[in-house]
């Protein structure tokens, strides 16, 4: 009885642990998709503002 309590909070744990690192990977995932969505808009600024500047 006692080693299936321990095998489920073991489970449980080792799960959390998992869920824990595909957060984690998840959330690095989204911030570097961010950095180069920001990244892209700026250049695309600075493409439209040089654009501009050079028909003028």
């Amino acid at each position: 009885m006692l080693r299936l309590i321990v095998g489920i909070i073991l489970a449980f744990w080792l799960l959390g642990l998992l869920l824990r690192f595909l957060g984690f990977f998840v959330h690095l995932a989204f911030g570097l998709f961010h950095i180069l969505v920001v990244i892209a808009i700026i250049l695309f600024v600075i493409d439209l503002l040089m654009g501009a500047r050079n028909k003028v």
